[in-house]
């Protein structure tokens, strides 16, 4: 088994550099949410609303909901990718493997986002979803073996 003092650099610069990649499409979504919400004019909080023209404006949207539901699903999805591939580190992988699978997930992410916020035509949008669970699955299975048997 590798120890945290072996591991290679590269390995650890791929992961830092599609975490980040991750990490930036969960901003840009907060971000794109805020927007939205000043666009159509839809506060979460009566307080935003008053600020922002009236009561009137204490509303739900449509446009606004579609982002907070990427937003949340980035949420539920992107951390326990970040630690599992982490975890998968610690196995000694093939440099190359790790990165097709960072490569791949952060597409596949990607892809969701847009695929989501255009409306894309079922079932684009749950294959690409799908996709990307089975890259959390898989490194989740290799080191449970991993660790099972060593």
């Amino acid at each position: 088994m590798l120890s945290v003092n072996n591991i290679e650099d590269e390995l650890i610069a791929d992961f830092g550099f599609y975490a980040c990649i991750l990490l930036l499409e969960i901003v840009f979504i907060s971000f794109k949410t805020g927007q939205a919400r000043l666009k159509n004019k839809s506060f979460a909080t009566p307080e935003d609303a008053i600020r922002r023209g009236g009561l009137e404006f204490y509303r739900q949207n449509e446009k606004v909901e579609r982002l907070r539901r990427i937003h949340r699903n980035d949420l539920e999805n992107i951390p326990a990718f970040l630690f599992v591939s982490a975890l998968y580190i610690l196995t000694g992988p093939s440099q190359f493997w790790y990165k097709i699978l960072m490569r791949s997930y952060a597409v596949s992410r990607i892809l969701y986002t847009c695929s989501y916020m255009n409306e894309w035509r079922a079932p684009a949008r749950s294959v690409i979803y799908c996709v990307g669970m089975y890259l959390i699955l898989l490194p989740m299975l290799i080191v449970v073996l991993y660790a099972s048997l060593w």
